[in-house]
This record gives C-alpha cells, sequence and structure tokens, in this order.
C-alpha cells in the first residue's frame, strides 16, 4: 500500500493493461536487475523482487551475469540496479567500504562519481551534495577517535538511508 501511495505521489498513476506503470512518455516503468549468482540462491531472490515490484506496476527484468562482465558493465556506468553484497557495511571508514563511492568495486551507486574523484573533476560526473557529504564524513572519520567516528557514521548512514542510495532485502 505504501509503495502504491509513493508512486501516485510522484505522478507515476497511469497503468497499462497488465498494470505496469507509465512515465509520462507513455512507456512502461521498466527496471533491470544484474545478478551474479555467485553468493547463494540469488537468482531466486531477485525473481521474488522481481514479483513484489511488479504487483506495484514496476516492470523487473532479471539479466544474470558473469561477475566479470557485471563489473565491467558497472563501471562503464551500465547497470540500473545490481544485486550485491553487504559485506562491508560494518566497517565504513576501513578497507573497502561501499558507502565511500571513490571505493571500486562499489555498487551501482556512483562509478561516475569515482571517476569524478579520479580525474578532479575532468570526468565523471559530480557527485551531489549527499554523496559530497558522505565522502568528507569518511574522511573526517580516518582521523578521529572512536567518539568522532561515531558521529560521523552516524551522519553518514543518516544520509544513506534518507536518500535510498541502496535497498536490503
Amino acid at each position: 500500500d505504501e509503495a502504491n501511495k509513493m508512486l501516485d505521489a510522484i505522478g507515476l498513476t497511469k497503468k497499462d493493461a497488465q498494470g505496469i506503470r507509465l512515465l509520462p512518455s507513455g512507456k512502461p516503468v521498466s527496471i533491470e536487475m544484474s545478478v551474479v549468482p555467485a553468493f547463494g540462491e540469488w537468482r531466486d531472490v531477485a525473481q521474488l523482487i522481481a514479483k513484489d515490484w511488479e504487483k506495484v506496476g514496476v516492470k523487473t527484468i532479471v539479466q544474470i551475469r558473469e561477475r566479470a562482465l557485471q563489473f565491467k558493465m558497472r563501471d562503464a556506468n551500465e547497470l540500473q540496479t545490481e544485486m550485491w553484497n553487504e559485506d562491508t557495511s560494518a566497517f565504513p571508514f576501513t578497507g573497502n567500504a561501499k558507502v565511500d563511492v571513490r571505493n571500486n568495486p562499489i555498487l551501482t551507486t556512483g562509478p561516475l562519481f569515482l571517476q569524478w574523484y579520479q580525474t578532479k573533476g575532468k570526468e565523471g560526473m559530480e557527485p551531489p551534495p549527499p554523496i559530497k557529504k558522505i565522502v568528507e564524513l569518511v574522511d573526517t572519520a580516518r582521523t578521529v577517535g572512536p567518539d568522532g567516528q561515531v558521529k560521523a557514521g552516524q551522519g553518514m548512514f543518516r544520509i544513506w538511508g534518507d536518500n535510498v542510495y541502496e535497498m536490503g532485502t
């Protein structure tokens, strides 16, 4: 019910004969989810997600891909969304934390943001203020003690959650 309300609120109120919501252009709303069958039953989980999204009118195409191809497509900004694990959420200020768009590989959140940081703004896409703030908080957390890291972590995860850069399952 809440998902339907949210989709209606952003203006996706028209549907086709199959119940898929229509964009203002008249094209159906469609999302491709890229899945690498490397960890558990991700194919099955992706299909369950697709069924749930289609219940609210979002056509979902699950693409099973080989890992190297998915990483290549991710780096080229050719994925709409992907299913991946959250193995670095517990230590966001060390290692290859996915909340920091400067790390690679990350999720589909920002391959063009990474390129922007790597080239000092000459290529890629400048991140929006919330992403820049996360990067600032990560950098701050690496230079302060535990209390400062807790404060930075709370701010970072608040931004991450408020902007729904990822959806956990």
